[in-house]
């Protein structure tokens, strides 16, 4: 498929860890319907459908290794590399941790004197 935008890079937060794969497939980077690079294959349509409709661990697990496949194959929307939360604070602050997802939890957060 030919991206008619043009070619560019796109920097962006990555989607969640620990979901299900067809979390991310709604997303602005990797939509089948409408994704930042304009690409649209019927092979992809599919697989994201049959991904997002899945529910058993084992058949998820290798519609996983054919979905990393297929973009890695298509290489319209590539991970290149990934980086640990942050969060900025006062030094005070302590016991935020991050869950899955990289998002700060304060559950057990308190601040020292």
């Amino acid at each position: 498929m030919i991206n008619t935008r043009g070619w560019g890079l796109s920097f962006a937060q990555a989607p969640p860890v620990n979901e299900h794969p067809g979390s991310v497939l709604g997303r602005v980077w990797t939509s089948p319907a409408s994704n930042i690079n304009s690409f649209r294959s019927d092979a992809w349509t599919d697989l994201a459908a049959r991904v997002s409709a899945q529910g058993d661990p084992t058949k998820l697990k290798a519609l996983s290794v054919e979905l990393d496949q297929y973009l890695l194959d298509q290489s319209w929307f590539i991970p290149i590399t990934s980086a640990a939360p942050k969060l900025a604070t006062t030094a005070r602050v302590m016991g935020v941790t991050f869950d899955a997802n990289d998002t700060p939890t304060y559950g057990n957060a308190w601040l020292t004197a």
